[in-house]
């Protein structure tokens, strides 16, 4: 490990998910919470490699599929380049986060991949990191008020822009006329926000006369999104159209739908989760869903964090866009 007076101040890389938030986001895996922290939290010892680097990742939720995804795909690079990877989960906690930071920058490590807890906690962090001459990633949203930084994300608005502009014309094509449109939110990250208004206004760019019945914050949580659709339901029962800022609060209000017979209502999210293909697949409510490609997050956070670490910082572009796809009924055979 290089020593501070040897170590080079470079460009911060930011690493935050959202998501999702993935982004967004938040998907619920088929393991055991137990069984994924216990595989995770043996990364450092199995990727020590022999190079003179250390990074670190530090995700939201040990339990969301898709970081299990980039995760998966950090450890292959990470393997291939020979470096030591440390991975730890905020859990969503803004001080757990801190204390990872903390613990990470005693380490010396020689770079840091974050998807922020809270963005005033991140901000601190970072520019903690950043006094230390430690590079950081940020996923999906440049920290306002932070230190100059790259920025890994995706179109969080035109993701899911083209999928409310999908999901108006299949909406027409069933034989739906008047669209009484349901937003499961997440408000207090500008990502889940910008989803929100992508699907609107995409909606809306097909037909113009659609109206947004019913929003409610369902914090993008499986059980959240079904209580949420429940209550949205029992207040406006003519919802046909339901879009969810991530895959598990847009399932929970998928599964709500289907308990209350609306076959006929269309349901949305984003993230492109295993769980939403195979929903998508199997021909119920749910229609849709955004694919954030996670494995290229992982390989271009630890190629980024490498070679910053190795003093190449003008090897690393400073806005890095991964590309995102609608799945639909009809390419989903293409990506189960």
């Amino acid at each position: 490990m290089k020593s501070r007076s040897t170590r080079v101040l470079v460009p911060i890389l930011v690493f935050a998910m959202i998501l999702t938030i993935t982004l967004g986001g938040a998907l619920v895996s088929c393991r055991t919470e137990e069984q994924v922290m216990e595989e995770i939290e043996s990364t450092a010892e199995e990727f020590e490699g022999e190079k003179d680097i250390t990074i670190g990742i530090i995700v939201e939720a040990y339990g969301n599929e898709w970081f299990q995804e980039l995760i998966a795909e950090a450890k292959k690079v990470a393997a291939e380049e020979d470096v030591t990877l440390l991975i730890d989960s905020s859990e969503w906690d803004a001080a757990k986060e801190t204390q990872i930071f903390d613990d990470f920058i005693q380490r010396e490590v020689d770079g840091i991949a974050v998807a922020l807890a809270q963005e005033a906690a991140t901000r601190e962090n970072l520019w903690k990191a950043t006094q230390e001459g430690i590079p950081c990633i940020t996923l999906i949203l440049e920290i306002r008020g932070g230190p100059q930084c790259t920025v890994i994300k995706h179109d969080n608005y035109g993701g899911s822009y083209n999928e409310g502009a999908w999901a108006a014309g299949y909406f027409m094509e069933m034989g739906g006329t008047d669209a009484n449109l349901a937003i499961l939110e997440l408000p207090i990250y500008q990502s889940t926000i910008d989803r929100a208004n992508g699907f609107i206004d995409g909606f809306k760019s097909v037909m113009p006369e659609a109206e947004v019945v019913a929003q409610q914050n369902a914090e993008g949580v499986m059980e959240k999104g079904m209580s949420a659709m429940e209550t949205m339901i029992q207040s406006n029962p003519d919802i046909n159209v339901v879009f969810g800022i991530n895959d598990p609060c847009a399932l929970g209000a998928a599964s709500a739908i289907e308990s209350a017979g609306m076959m006929d209502a269309i349901v949305c999210g984003f993230d492109g989760s295993g769980d939403s293909k195979k929903a998508i697949a199997e021909g119920g409510v749910f229609k849709a869903s955004v694919l954030v490609d996670s494995v290229d997050y992982g390989r271009r956070i630890v190629h980024s964090l490498v070679a910053l670490a190795e003093g190449r910082a003008d090897d690393v572009t400073f806005w890095q866009l991964v590309d995102d796809i609608v799945l639909t009924p009809e390419n989903i055979d293409d990506y189960l």
